[in-house]
């Protein structure tokens, strides 16, 4: 999902002001809304430029729209269909992904702890079976029993050791995206051979069905 801001500088949302939801009291607000600001209006400032009057009856009716009337925004993003067949490796990325981002709130090697043990046990299995010729980069972790341990040999401060900790799952983390990429662009390569290899016969056999597809 993008956020508010991207959306906003490309225009990639609507917001609509349900009126036909509005109950008879927003309705009247609206109605007063609009009288004041019309009222507050200057004749002599708007009345030699059809834009300018345009631009501030829009500017009145949106304020008291705000004012009165219940607000929807809607996303003209159109969300990015996964196939089931990578849902699996998407689920995985998602999973560290998330994971990475929770370690900028851990300031204890107990916090640290906490949140392994629960992701560790989790996530490897899951890792295995989608990659498992690469046992070596799960052979890197430490296992939840002796972080304590590894953490205290290390001598090092918690936010440096921190740091090294997430530099263990970086890797991981790139191999996954990689992959998921790499998949991705097979699926829709696939994908478009089919639709082709589809059309190509409509052409023959259904001449109506050739031409509907080809205007879509």
């Amino acid at each position: 999902m993008r956020a508010p801001s991207y959306l906003k500088q490309r225009s990639r949302y609507r917001t609509v002001y349900n009126f036909h939801t509005a109950l008879p009291d927003q309705k009247v607000l609206f109605t007063s809304e609009v009288d004041v600001g019309l009222k507050s209006t200057h004749t002599s400032d708007t009345c030699n430029n059809l834009n300018r009057t345009w631009h501030r009856f829009k500017t009145i009716l949106l304020k008291a729209a705000r004012s009165a009337f219940p607000k929807q925004v809607i996303s003209l993003n159109k969300t990015k269909k996964i196939p089931v067949e990578l849902q699996p490796y998407q689920h995985i990325s998602h999973k560290l992904d998330h994971y990475i981002r929770s370690l900028s709130r851990h300031f204890t090697i107990s916090e640290l702890y906490g949140s392994w043990s629960r992701f560790y046990p989790s996530f490897c299995p899951l890792f295995l079976e989608l990659f498992s010729e690469r046992m070596d980069l799960i052979n890197q972790f430490s296992a939840p029993t002796s972080l304590y341990s590894e953490f205290t040999a290390s001598n090092l401060s918690f936010k440096t050791y921190l740091n090294k900790f997430k530099g263990l799952l970086r890797p991981v983390q790139r191999l996954i995206s990689a992959k998921l990429k790499l998949e991705f662009n097979h699926y829709k390569h696939d994908a478009m051979k089919s639709a082709i290899a589809e059309r190509n016969a409509n052409f023959y056999e259904d001449k109506g069905k050739f031409i509907r597809s080809s205007l879509n």
